[in-house]
């Protein structure tokens, strides 16, 4: 087995934010499997709008039976769509679509809890009270540099036909990226 050795610089590294309610903004997204072949949603969250702001980890949502609400909880606090189809017999499982691109960008608020586990003497981070943030792209974006150039605005959308009777019309907001420092 090979080994490394390196030099790492005191003070780097991950640093877990204080435990309390923040804002968080979804920077990236990607799809992957966890050990045991689930799929997995992971988000990396950026605390926006506090003494915190800029710190980022990575948040896992796994696709399985026991721990698939937590990604479903997510959608409808980011207002992200999806669509939940019910399973046709008893025992199985229902199915849930939607893109996880559409999770990029996104607002949401949550209470940051550290947990320890003493035996691998590592911490990890939970999120609990998940609920929709009062931030907007606008808010997110406060910090730029003065220099920076306004983005583009996107041309307005032609007016929906109306929906039908028993079709609910589906809300959708437009997100941007935050703004480089």
């Amino acid at each position: 087995m090979a080994k490394l050795s390196f030099k790492l610089k005191e003070g780097s590294g991950f640093q877990i934010p204080p435990e309390g309610v923040y804002d968080y903004q979804i920077t990236e997204v990607s799809t992957d499997t966890d050990k045991e072949g689930s799929p997995q949603v992971v988000c990396q969250l950026t605390i926006v709008g506090t003494e915190s702001d800029g710190m980022a980890f990575k948040q896992y949502y796994t696709l399985n039976e026991k721990r698939g609400w937590l990604l479903l909880k997510l959608l409808d606090v980011t207002g992200v769509e999806y669509t939940k189809v019910e399973a046709e017999e008893d025992g199985e499982l229902p199915e849930l679509t939607f893109d996880p691109d559409d999770l990029l960008y996104a607002f949401f608020q949550a209470e940051l809890i550290v947990n320890r586990d003493e035996a691998k003497k590592k911490d990890y981070i939970n999120l609990r009270n998940e609920q929709a943030s009062t931030l907007s792209d606008e808010d997110a974006s406060e910090g730029a540099d003065e220099g920076d150039e306004p983005a583009a605005e996107a041309a307005p959308e032609p007016e929906p036909e109306p929906p039908a009777a028993e079709e609910k019309p589906k809300a959708r907001r437009r997100r941007r990226p935050p703004a480089q420092a």
